[in-house]
This record gives C-alpha cells, structure tokens and sequence, in this order.
C-alpha cells in the first residue's frame, strides 16, 4: 500500500471522525458475536496486545491504520465495519485464502509451535527458517514480518545474536517500506536488545532513544511493549555504566507494568530492576525486587527463563557482595537447567559466573583458569565480555601474575571504549596506571 494511499486512510482516524467509544462499542460487539476473547483478536501475532485491545474496547485509544486493518482480517469484516461511515469502502469483507503458499505456512507454523512446546529449539528453528524463507519468496510484507518475528525470538533464546540481528535488520526495512509504523516501534525494540547481546551498545542506545519518542505518541503507550522498552534502556545503561540513569527509568518502568495487572510483565520489569539495583551496589532493594520478581513469576517460567533468573540472582549477589553460599547453590541451579539445555552460550554464562564466585570466595587462580577458558571459547559477547576480561584482570592482580593483569586490563579498556562504555575504560586505564606504579 502506497504511503499516500495509508494517508487517506488513516486521516478519518487522526481528524478524530472516528469515534473513540463508537469504535470499542463495534469491536467488542464484533468480537462477542464471533465467540472470540480479546487474546484471540491477537493469537496470530501483529501490532496489539490483549491489553491494547481492552484499551480499545474501552475507548481509551485511537486506533491507528494497521491495528485498523489487523483487527479487520482477524474478525473477517471490512475496515470500515469497524471504523464507521467515514472509513472509505474497501469493498466486501475478506474471504479466507486457501492459496499452497498459505497452507505451507499454516503447517510450517504448527511443526513450529510443536517443536517449541516440546522444547527442541534446534527443530524449531529450523521450521521457522523455513517460514521465513517462504514468506519472502512469496513478498507479501506482514507475513515476512509474522514468520520473520517468529525466528528472531527463537534465534535470542539460542543466543545467536548475530543472526537475529541480521534477520531484525531486514524485518526493519520491510516494515519501513510498507508503512507499518507501529510494527516498526516493537522491531526497534528487538533490534536494541539484539544491538546489546553483540556489544553494539551505542546502536542500541540510538534505537531506544528513537523508539522512546515515537511509542508514547503511539498505540503502543501504556501495553507491554512500553514496559520492554523501559527495562531495554535500562540493561543498556547498565551496561554502559551508566546505573544513575538506569536507576532514574526504574520507577516508570514500574508503574507502566502495574497497570497492565500482568504478573509476567511485573516479573520480569523487577526482574530488570533489580539487576540495576544490583549494579548499583544497593543490595538491600536489589534483594526486595528479586524477591518480588520471584514471586510474579512463580509457576510460569520455562527452563531457559529459570536458569537466566537464576543467573540474574546469582550476579546480584556478587554484585552486592552477597550470600556466597547462596550463590554456590544459584550457580548449580543454573548449571543443571543449562545442560538440560544443552546451550553452549549460556555454559559460557554460567561459566563467567563460577569465576566471579571462585574470585569473590578467595579462589584468584581457579578464576583465571575459568576466565581464560571461557574467553578462549571467544562466544561471549557485549557487557559479559567485559565483565569477564575484569574478572581475570582483578584474579592475575590477587594471584600475583601481574602481566596477565596489565594485558587483561589493557584489552578491556579498548574493548570498552570501543562499545561506549567510557566509565569502564576509565576504571581500566585507571587499574593499570596503579599496577604499572608499583
């Protein structure tokens, strides 16, 4: 659809000729007559999130041209049943498509949702592939995007990043190129959080602040999308070091969750926040939000999302100089649900965090043995990276190898420098200038 032609469409939508109530009233009339619940209006992925729909059927949001037109296909109506009189007639509603490219898609989408139930990732990703790949040999942008969206969520819980950046890259263009704005927001989000598990911290940075500015004008204001984008920014601030402005985002990002009275989302926007806490060296609230994100989530974690917590309890501790025995026991947790999982990437995670423990438990040569093994295996990445390049500089320095320290000290700083992370190159420079005065 031409950007003209989405201009005339959506301009009864921002000249207020369509009716906030009027709207909720249709679709919710709609969506009862069809025996649907507000999640079935989403099932199959897009703009809106059941929250976002309840705002709509309540009147509290506009809604923009795609959402219009999503809802419309999933309900089986036109447009403009939805929208009033004022919408241009698009003709009779949409007929159901029966064409060997649909049916391919539908199938491959079952084979993998199976094999993600089932837990096989590898499986799963490749069926998505799959999906991805017909869905561009067939061009039609939202199902490039539906399948494409599919794959990158799978290719994060694999941490391959490298290739989920790629695929979010080119999910970008498509949704620029189509139009589909608010589509474009969520992708951004993606995008950053893909920019981070890489090391591109600036990028990410540059995203969010683009995205925040665009969503609160958005229908994406006041879902869940903004509450990631919250805890995003602020794991990237962390990042780079910079926790007062992590620290500043927490109480927002907080509210925005409360409303949506979703305890996964509460769950994991504690969950975030008390890893910023943590970095902040604030033990005492870091604890309290972990334990309220504990209790958010309980009974509705999967494996890899228990050993990420897991992990996530296991560094604040260290970051706070915690409970070491119950950090041992946070590690081996996390080291059980990993082999379960069999993910190389994740070891290497969990790995970094048997080093700090061994350096934080007076053990400085066993963590550099597990330090420079990890590095040698060269898959982590980003902040984790540098992270571990400290662990092994502050283990050399309190096992007396001082060049290794030096050297470790050195690669970190331009590593950080590299990545934006300024006030860790500045500790880096200033730990070697001590080590090279004695």
């Amino acid at each position: 659809m031409s950007q003209q032609r989405s201009q005339q469409l959506s301009a009864p939508l921002r000249a207020g000729k369509v009716s906030q109530p009027e709207f909720g009233q249709r679709l919710r009339e709609l969506r009862l007559q069809r025996g649907m619940s507000q999640r079935d209006l989403v099932a199959d992925g897009g703009t809106v999130s059941a929250s976002y729909v309840s705002l709509l059927e309540a009147g509290n949001r506009v809604p923009t041209l795609e959402v219009v037109h999503q809802l419309a296909r999933t309900l089986g109506v036109r447009p403009r049943d939805l929208a009033g009189d004022s919408w241009p007639d698009d003709g009779a509603p949409p007929t159901p498509r029966t064409s060997e490219h649909d049916s391919g898609q539908l199938m491959t989408r079952i084979l993998t949702q199976s094999a993600f139930a089932s837990g096989d990732l590898v499986d799963a990703r490749r069926h998505a592939e799959d999906a991805f790949d017909r869905a561009r040999q067939h061009g039609e942008s939202t199902s490039i995007i539906e399948s494409g969206m599919s794959l990158q969520r799978i290719l994060g819980m694999t941490n391959e990043h490298r290739q989920r950046l790629a695929v979010l890259d080119e999910l970008a263009k498509v949704a620029d190129t189509a139009g589909l704005e608010t589509i474009q927001l969520s992708i951004s989000i993606d995008l950053a959080t893909a920019c981070r598990a890489v090391g591109e911290l600036n990028r990410a940075r540059a995203l969010l602040s683009e995205t925040q500015h665009a969503l609160v004008v958005s229908p994406l204001a006041g879902t869940a999308e903004e509450v990631r984008l919250y805890a995003v920014q602020i794991s990237v601030l962390c990042d780079l070091d910079e926790s007062p402005l992590a620290l500043d985002l927490i109480d927002p990002m907080l509210a925005a969750a409360t409303t949506l009275d979703s305890p996964a989302t509460s769950g994991r926007a504690y969950w975030t926040a008390a890893v910023a806490l943590g970095r902040a060296g604030m033990r005492a609230d870091a604890l309290s939000h972990l334990e309220k994100a504990r209790d958010s989530l309980n009974g509705s974690m999967p494996v890899q999302d228990w050993l990420r917590f897991c992990r996530a309890a296991a560094s604040i501790q260290l970051d706070c100089g915690g409970d070491l025995e119950e950090v041992r026991k946070l590690i081996a947790d996390a080291r059980s649900a990993q082999r379960t999982l069999s993910m190389s990437t994740d070891r290497d995670e969990v790995d970094s965090l048997q080093a700090r423990f061994e350096l934080a438990s007076g053990a400085p040569r066993e963590a550099m043995r597990i330090s420079q093994a990890v590095l040698d295996r060269a898959e982590v990445a980003g902040y984790e990276l540098l992270r571990l390049r400290r662990t092994l500089a502050l283990a050399a320095q309190e096992a007396g190898e001082v060049e290794v320290a030096i050297a470790s000290l050195r690669t970190l700083a331009a590593d950080a420098e590299d990545e934006g992370a300024l006030s860790i190159a500045v500790w880096a420079w200033k730990r070697l200038e001590s080590l090279r005065d004695r």
